[in-house]
């Protein structure tokens, strides 16, 4: 009965391990990119608008454009 309780407790710190590992390295990565933008590089895949489109309307300049073009 205690190899049951034991198991199920290893595999049970197992995951917990990897997820603080996973929160660690996203921390980690979070912190670099953080670091690289405030140094002043573009990361144009992190960037809103997506460069390839247009400025963002406003929902009053749609509607309009949708009734023109109806």
């Amino acid at each position: 009965m205690e190899g049951i309780i034991l198991e199920g407790m290893t595999i049970g710190m197992a995951v917990v391990g990897v997820l603080i590992l996973v929160a660690v390295v996203t921390g980690v990565f979070l912190a670099w990119l953080s670091e690289e933008e405030r140094a002043g590089a573009v990361f144009t895949w992190a960037g809103w608008p997506i460069p390839e489109t247009k400025e963002p309307a406003l929902p009053e300049e749609e509607e309009e454009e949708e009734r023109r073009a109806a």
